[in-house]
């Protein structure tokens, strides 16, 4: 998440990508406004729905899982990040500086009056009711909580920090004779049939000069990514076989523990006889044997448990290790093959020939 971090300084930043949501398992594609990078590896994105999700490769605890994904700068902007601040008898309304669809509230928030608002089902929980008049945000957009009815609701307190998203606006041009030529603006990629370049920009985008514009995968990258998958779905397998242990261990022990409860019952009602002398007192002590015997029962499992959790989570961070070893390695290996923009400009076409034996993509800016 480094670059974004870099980029996002004077752009908003979009990610390309292809995943699947962890929830639904449909296919996701596209570009997407990036809200934060909140750890090294999860971004938080914002969908057409204007809700906000998490993206990773973490397939357990992001809403879109995916091991493909670019960051493109889009918009020279300035990010203004406020500290918490207290607010009180104001309305959300208050917080809309024009397109609130470029603002993210994080914090609490309390209503005078309670509201009732729709919980997505996302993994990220951009937004928590607590109460019937209490929500928690965590980059929650300013145009979704005005969709859910509650821009003109009066805030009985609020403690929240503000991040906005600010468009830099170019200066107004002086006008100008119009030109009797356009200046066009071209170049050109080429490679063999049997390469593959994936094109990264389309007609109409605005381009500056050193953007990445074009992948050539190698087959390098794809062994690497190929591994790079094996590598997460053993990392699954083994995350989902301690689920299934942490599960097994308490059916064993709560059933253990249900028989110690009724022998523990027995032993008290046995000891009030022995103690009244209508029982010999060896009635009691089978009963107190059979209790220890499954008490060291219970704790043996619990260490069994416990040696096999260690082992596998061993395993899981070998796995991890040798994981950021490839991503490093892949990241260098498609900053090789990456090509950049050799001009600036809007794209206004893009087209792929062949000649002989050889392929050409040109690409032409104006």
């Amino acid at each position: 998440m480094r670059t974004y971090n870099e980029i996002a300084k004077d752009f908003i930043c979009v990610a390309k990508l292809k995943g699947v949501n962890t929830t639904t398992h449909e296919k996701i594609s596209g570009e997407f406004l990036i809200v934060s990078a909140e750890k090294q590896t999860m971004l938080l994105i914002r969908i057409p729905t204007a809700q906000v999700l998490s993206v990773g490769k973490d397939n357990f605890k992001n809403d879109i899982f995916t091991t493909d994904i670019l960051t493109i700068p889009k918009i020279k902007a300035q990010i203004q990040i406020s500290p918490i601040q207290t607010y009180q008898n104001i309305s959300l309304s208050s917080f809309s500086t024009g397109t609130d669809s470029l603002i993210y509230l994080t914090g609490k928030i309390e209503f005078y009056e309670p509201v009732k608002i729709t919980i997505p089902l996302t993994k990220f929980q951009f937004i928590k009711q607590t109460s019937e008049t209490r929500l928690e945000l965590n980059h929650a957009p300013l145009d979704f909580l005005k969709s859910q009815g509650l821009a003109d609701k009066i805030l009985k307190n609020a403690e929240i920090s503000i991040k906005s998203f600010i468009p830099v606006q170019a200066p107004t041009p002086t006008p100008a004779p119009t030109p009797t030529n356009t200046s066009t603006k071209i170049q050109t990629i080429e490679f063999t049939p049997n390469e593959t370049i994936q094109i990264l920009i389309t007609t109409g985008q605005n381009i500056t000069a050193g953007e990445v514009i074009a992948y050539k995968p190698s087959e390098k990258t794809q062994k690497i990514e190929l591994e790079l998958e094996k590598i997460q779905n053993k990392i699954n397998q083994l995350q989902s076989k301690i689920t299934l242990l942490d599960l097994k261990l308490a059916r064993d022990t709560i059933s253990i523990s249900d028989q110690i409860f009724k022998l523990t019952q027995e032993y008290q009602t046995m000891e009030s006889l022995v103690n009244k002398g209508l029982k010999p007192h060896s009635s009691i002590e089978e009963i107190a044997y059979e209790i220890a015997k499954l008490q060291g029962k219970k704790k043996l499992k619990q260490l069994e448990h416990k040696n096999e959790i260690e082992k596998i989570n061993t395993e899981i961070q070998n796995l991890k290790i040798k994981q950021k070893q490839l991503e490093l390695e892949l990241k260098q290996e498609q900053t090789k093959n990456s090509i950049t923009a050799t001009t600036s400009g809007k794209v206004k076409d893009i087209k792929e020939t062949q000649i002989a034996n050889k392929k050409i993509i040109t690409i032409t800016f104006e």
